[in-house]
């Protein structure tokens, strides 16, 4: 069992019991987003987008919350394609802070400072090699289009899958591949950027994976501190997740 401190554990329960919607006595995939417009928000969401049906067999509700708006929610739950109801959104991130989560460099007004210092690895260990990663491609990685499948940037023309198949094969996450999903998020966020960033001085706050027992007790936990780096193993992000899917498994 993950350990959670009696401070986060009381921030935990409260959160959950002041969500009517959420069903009590079932087991919890509880997913804490920085904003809502962050990469790290969009690329974890469409990981977890493959594993839905299997949540929903193995009875593991998911719940996600982010740093938005309704509008934000909304537009987020269509665009990743998740169920605007397993969506929930706050206007800061004191949930965040409760739950002891990194805020990354934060400081203060000058935010887009601590974001691009990330972005460039200062305090933000893994991010740079997972930018490489993008574009080098991962033979552990997933594949992400598939070859008749028509993909759209919004920078660039269209094309089909079977174009990344030239750039290394078939089965595995090809060259640019994940540069490409990368390209096509950033273009959402930014043209979308008055829905997505409501509150920029959230910029640099990292966010939390936490898979909770019927009884809300923690049975996984992961906290990340750096930009791209949601999962323990970016190769295969939700894989720590496998053990629970079968409903069997308490």
């Amino acid at each position: 069992m993950a350990y959670l401190s009696p401070k986060a554990y009381k921030a935990l329960h409260a959160k959950l019991d002041s969500m009517p919607s959420i069903q009590k006595g079932r087991r919890k995939l509880l997913l804490i987003f920085g904003l809502l417009g962050d990469f790290d928000s969009f690329e974890h969401a469409q990981a977890i987008r493959a594993k839905l049906s299997a949540l929903k067999k193995a009875e593991i509700e998911l719940i996600i919350i982010g740093i938005g708006s309704d509008d934000s929610r909304k537009r987020f739950a269509s665009y990743v394609d998740i169920p605007v109801e397993n969506i929930f959104v706050d206007d800061d991130n004191m949930f965040h802070q409760e739950m002891n989560l990194s805020k990354g460099i934060n400081l203060s007004k000058w935010n887009w400072i601590g974001l691009l210092l990330m972005c460039a690895g200062v305090k933000s260990p893994g991010t740079l090699s997972e930018v490489f990663r993008g574009y080098l491609g991962d033979r552990n990685s997933s594949q992400i289009y598939q070859d008749n499948q028509i993909v759209k940037t919004g920078f660039l023309p269209q094309f089909k899958g079977e174009l990344f198949k030239y750039a290394g094969g078939i089965g595995f996450q090809r060259p640019f591949e994940k540069a490409t999903l990368r390209l096509a998020n950033m273009h959402e966020i930014l043209f979308n950027w008055a829905v997505y960033i409501t509150k920029p001085k959230y910029l640099t706050q990292r966010g939390g994976t936490f898979l909770l027992d019927r009884d809300n007790k923690i049975l996984y936990s992961f906290s990340p501190i750096s930009l791209l780096c949601y999962s323990n193993d970016m190769s295969e992000p939700m894989k720590w997740l496998n053990p629970w899917l079968n409903s069997n498994v308490s």
